[in-house]
């Protein structure tokens, strides 16, 4: 049981068990776009890449001159990483999950920061905000900081290396609905109730008893936010793919008040958006794959876990509970 609440933990926390270097310094492409140079490292590919730098695996590809089905990668082969509205930052608020990393772009002979702020679509302003005491005029091979990579720290094992930057993320208040379903705005899905009490998502509740002993105030009682996701996977997706099976609990903070379910499953991949219907109940939740069963438990006899809070809101009565499970797939 430690080793669960553990490694569960560790997810929750970092995504990933490893380190990740982070490539900073920003290069320009033919068409004199920004992009970023990615090493390959064990067990990547276009998907695991994307989660992490914030970018639809379908750009990645082809921007590479790659066949997203067909070309495989190499450890130690090196990609070319866009850097478009998704993940580059430079003003503006951002969403609650979104954090930044600053990026460096190594200036050429002769320059100014007048012709770096057209060439980035920044001002002079912003560059002297971003490079504290820096002048007009700079050395060649002068690194200065031209914007950020925005990523989503839930999902990108390049979060932990992520800072504050000027502004933190704006979440506008909006009234409860009656339904208290999210609410849609034009980038992101947020909770119905928005006047959100920050919890640590890092540790999993210790408690193995009672799901009161979890301190929960202005509780989350609609399907998930990760709902527009989902629906935007199946979308982009050619199929959709239903299993059923008997599932289990897992005890953590996340989900009570922001409405972020989680699942761990296997033969899905991680970061993957998936619907759960309580086939008892018939209520619905959204939620994120954080990892395979595998990985948490040897000879699992269950066919996934779910966080207590998605649980909470499936209508689960006991520890055990029958469900399915459906997923978009390529």
């Amino acid at each position: 049981m430690f080793r669960f609440i553990f490694f569960v933990c560790c997810l929750l926390t970092g995504m990933n068990s490893f380190s990740q270097s982070i490539p900073s310094d920003v290069f320009m492409d033919n068409q004199l776009n920004p992009y970023l140079e990615h090493t390959v490292g064990a067990k990547e590919n276009f998907y695991s890449i994307g989660r992490m730098y914030n970018l639809s695996p379908k750009i990645i590809a082809p921007y590479n001159k790659l066949d997203l089905e067909k070309s495989g990668l190499s450890i130690g082969q090196k990609i070319m990483i866009p850097l478009v509205a998704n993940n580059f930052w430079q003003k503006g608020a951002r969403t609650a999950q979104e954090v930044t990393i600053p990026l460096y772009y190594k200036a050429p002979s002769k320059s100014s920061l007048a012709t770096i702020a057209k060439d980035f679509k920044t001002t002079i302003a912003e560059l002297k905000s971003w490079n504290q005491g820096i002048g007009d005029e700079l050395n060649a091979g002068s690194r200065i900081v031209i914007g950020f990579l925005k990523i989503d720290k839930n999902v990108s094992s390049l979060a932990e290396k992520a800072s504050p930057v000027r502004q933190d993320p704006v979440i506008t208040t909006t009234p409860k609905e009656e339904k208290n379903e999210p609410v849609k705005t034009a980038n992101e899905d947020k909770p119905a109730d928005n006047k959100v009490v920050k919890v640590n998502e890092t540790k999993p509740s210790q408690t193995t008893d009672k799901k009161d002993s979890i301190e929960i105030s202005n509780k989350y009682t609609g399907e998930g936010i990760f709902r527009s996701e989902y629906e935007a996977q199946i979308k982009a997706s050619s199929a959709s793919k239903t299993e059923s099976g008997k599932g289990t609990v897992f005890k953590t903070t996340s989900g009570w008040t922001d409405g972020k379910y989680y699942l761990i499953i296997d033969g899905i991949e991680r970061g993957t958006i998936v619907l759960i219907k309580n086939t008892v109940t018939g209520k619905i939740v959204y939620a994120k794959v954080l990892s395979t069963l595998q990985e948490v438990k040897e000879n699992a006899p269950e066919k996934f876990i779910i966080s207590e809070a998605a649980a909470s809101q499936l209508g689960v009565k006991g520890s055990e509970f029958s469900a399915e499970i459906i997923w978009p797939v390529e």
